[in-house]
């Protein structure tokens, strides 16, 4: 789809589900006898949110790993552009795919959420749909990322 309107967002957002869907639910595996810490599924949602949008982003990349791709030459040719916030904001209003990341410093599990437009009346707000330790359907940024920093927000043409 590359229906460019909140309509199309709004409709993906519906249909994805990410509350209630088993795909993007955290997940714990056991290893050798043992439970393993939860695996989120925030790269995995932001890919299927994006493939419903009709654009690319790599599935088999984890958050860090997707961040990077985005603002790669890869990614440019792909039609990606990494953006500040406020335009982020802006793109997310008019129906583009936007995506905000933060890559962990530490080497660790990053974080990657979609930008979506916000609801009525609360558009000086950037919110976001994510899946990760809890999964929300809309929300502010502040829900999915905390205090990290930096965010990098990128948004498709």
């Amino acid at each position: 789809m590359r229906d460019r309107t909140r309509e199309a967002v709004d409709a993906v957002v519906q249909l994805l589900d990410v509350r209630n869907a088993f795909a993007f639910l955290p997940h714990v595996r056991v290893v050798d006898g043992k439970l393993t810490p939860p695996l989120t599924m925030c790269n995995a949602y932001a890919s299927a949110f994006c493939a419903a949008l009709g654009v690319r982003l790599p599935v088999t990349l984890k958050a860090n790993k997707q961040v990077a791709w985005l603002a790669s030459d890869e990614g440019k040719a792909a039609g990606w552009m990494v953006v500040d916030k406020e335009t982020a904001r802006q793109r997310a209003i008019g129906g583009f795919p936007t995506v905000v990341g933060w890559v962990n410093p530490t080497g660790g599990s990053g974080h990657i959420a979609m930008v979506i437009p916000p609801p009525a009346g609360l558009e000086a707000e950037l919110w976001v749909s994510a899946a990760g330790r809890t999964n929300f359907s809309r929300d502010r940024l502040r829900a999915s990322f905390g205090d990290v920093a930096p965010l990098v927000f990128s948004t498709h043409d």
